[in-house]
């Protein structure tokens, strides 16, 4: 891990070996390079953000190459990073990363209100038949001393999701790792939330989560697959994002768009990335 600081700003980034034109290659990038969401630099403006990390990549002599992800699109900061480069990297955009946010704005009622006549049928009908089926959801917040039976109880649930089936869930690694490491940071912040859907006793489901000043983020859910019939995804979606607003957030990002997310969302955020090859 390379850090770079000065009085205005903060970048984060680590050196990997990754296969690029065929050869192992000394490769910067984020600490999170597997979905691209979060900017490797901390800074109160864009053009600050932008001046350090130009003066980053030039200072590292580790890699020509850098991945460079997590720009927000809408800032403008990505033309101001790509002008402060140009004169010392060529860059190679990479596709964007697009999240789905739904807005919490007027509390439960004005989410609904926003929905469609379908979208409050379908919830309705699967509130019904969760309950029929015997459905209880609970709230754990996470800290340092709950964090070790939650990791136990999402290892439960996930071994009989479709996910660890298809060898795609959070148990391979290295997402096991980057996982716990994630929910340790928020367990220490105090900003971790994860709601789980019980059934005889038994945990079937999960949903974590974390609050990062009024936005909160969805992490990873799970489910028995055994269970998909009777809604359980969209329980745990709907229970968080009730915990969601009474803990104040005004906008649930549930990550990487997908089409059942879609449904519960009505606006997106992006953010943009590059590769910069040092000339």
């Amino acid at each position: 891990m390379r850090a770079w600081t000065d009085d205005d700003a903060s970048v984060l980034l680590q050196v990997r070996m990754a296969a690029l034109a065929g050869a192992p290659t000394p490769l910067l990038c984020p600490l999170e390079a597997l979905w691209g969401l979060a900017s490797p630099v901390a800074a109160p403006s864009v053009e600050a953000a932008a001046a350090a990390l130009a003066a980053a990549l030039v200072e590292q002599r580790e890699a020509r190459v850098a991945l460079v992800l997590g720009i927000d699109r809408d800032s403008g900061a990505f033309d101001v990073t790509a002008m402060r480069l140009q004169a010392t990297h060529r860059l190679h955009p990479v596709p964007d990363a697009v999240r789905s946010v739904a807005s919490l704005d007027a509390g439960f009622d004005g989410y609904l209100s926003r929905r469609t006549r379908k979208f409050r049928a379908g919830l309705r009908r699967d509130i019904a038949v969760g309950d029929s089926a015997g459905l209880r959801f609970q709230r754990v917040r996470l800290t340092p001393d709950t964090l070790p039976e939650v990791l136990q109880r999402l290892e439960r649930v996930e071994r009989h999701s479709w996910k660890t089936r298809a060898e795609a869930g959070i148990l391979e690694e290295p997402m096991w790792t980057f996982v716990r490491g994630v929910l340790a940071r928020c367990a220490a912040l105090g900003i971790g939330a994860a709601v789980f859907a019980a059934r005889d006793g038994h945990d079937v489901g999960y949903l974590t989560g974390a609050l990062a000043e009024k936005r909160f983020r969805g992490l990873q859910m799970s489910f028995d697959d055994a269970l998909r019939s009777i809604g359980v995804g969209n329980l745990l979606q709907w229970a968080a994002l009730q915990w969601a607003i009474e803990l104040g957030a005004d906008s649930y990002d549930l990550g990487s768009s997908m089409p059942y997310k879609a449904r519960w969302a009505e606006s997106s955020h992006t953010t943009a990335g590059f590769f910069a090859i040092a000339r």
